[in-house]
């Protein structure tokens, strides 16, 4: 019976400290992020064929490609570049699905990568640690795929959890946060996502932002300098348990933000944060690389519902996922 492998990696929530992940900024600087793995995942299957024929499916996208173990030219990138790093000696089919689509603003495609590594590294029994994982993903994106994108995503991926990420020149440290129970569910409870609607290619962003970065642009260096050290003022507050500022720490960092580059906000999304400060939102930010994907907005017990049904009653999607997913996982399917 052919082998069939199966893996998922979780999407994230970035609450503080985006941006600062990237090597341009983290290399002289130093970055910190503030991050949490939600419970909506991307997820690979990989079965075994009898042959040299590879074909890939992802029903979400409306992709079908096919190629061969010597053939992966008729194969996008995005796939090809992990089979041939992996070298599979046997054929086989894949199939992708994810519960959200790509631009969300939530690491979609780090998750698809991660996920991806972490089916044929349980295929071919590589035994790779998380943070071997990670740094592949991270590589695969910025060096074989040209994505431009930063650490955070891969790791949160890679890692779940919540934690605070800390990057340097030399090294990579993900602190798992290690909050109470009862603080995490009460910030759980708080979190609204809200999607904007607009999917969006934050590469055009983060590459605008990188060339300001490598210009030593003194206003986006100060910005960024800023929404590094939010990240280690909310790690402070979170951990001691003092969710009512929050909110307020989040609409400092979008603040930073949104002055970092063009384009990082537009009438839609600056409508939706009207409509939630009139119902009674505490803070929010926009996640992601800019331009629209999802808003994280912090709410309390007297408005959370108050501000989902007008979300709703303007043809937005409202949620509140789950914090702390765990990471990277793959399995055999019986």
């Amino acid at each position: 019976m052919p082998t069939t492998i199966r893996s998922r990696a979780p999407f994230r929530v970035s609450f503080a400290g985006g941006f600062t992940d990237l090597r341009e900024y983290y290399e002289p600087y130093g970055g910190s992020v503030i991050e949490a793995a939600i419970n909506f995942y991307s997820y690979v299957t990989i079965r075994e064929r009898h042959d040299d024929a590879i074909t890939v499916r992802h029903d979400l996208l409306n992709i079908a490609e096919r190629g061969s173990l010597g053939k992966l030219e008729s194969i996008s990138p995005f796939y090809s570049k992990i089979i041939e790093h992996f070298s599979p000696k046997s054929g086989f089919d894949m199939i992708l699905n994810m519960d959200l689509g790509y631009g969300s603003g939530l690491g979609s495609s780090s998750a698809s990568i991660v996920a991806l590594i972490g089916a044929f590294n349980e295929w071919m029994g590589h035994g790779m640690n998380n943070y071997q994982i990670a740094e592949l993903a991270h590589n695969m994106e910025r060096n074989a795929l040209s994505i431009y994108a930063g650490k955070q995503d891969p790791y949160s991926s890679t890692f779940g959890g919540f934690n605070y990420i800390e990057f340097s020149k030399d090294e990579v440290v993900v602190n798992s946060m290690k909050l109470d129970e009862d603080v995490l569910r009460e910030l759980q409870f708080r979190t609204i996502l809200t999607n904007t609607g607009i999917s969006r290619h934050s590469g055009n962003y983060v590459k605008a932002l990188i060339d300001r970065i490598n210009a030593s642009d003194a206003a986006v260096l100060e910005n960024l300098g800023h929404i590094r050290e939010s990240a280690k003022e909310l790690k402070d507050r979170i951990y001691k348990g003092n969710l009512a500022e929050i909110g307020s720490l989040l609409d400092k960092e979008w603040g930073y933000k949104r002055k970092l580059i063009d384009g990082m906000s537009n009438s839609k999304v600056d409508d939706i944060f009207t409509i939630a400060s009139a119902n009674g939102a505490e803070g929010g930010k926009l996640l992601g690389g800019g331009g629209g994907g999802h808003i994280l907005f912090i709410v309390n017990d007297a408005s959370k519902y108050r501000l989902m049904r007008a979300m709703s009653q303007h043809g937005l999607n409202v949620y509140t996922p789950d914090f702390a997913a765990p990471g990277v996982y793959a399995w055999h399917a019986h």
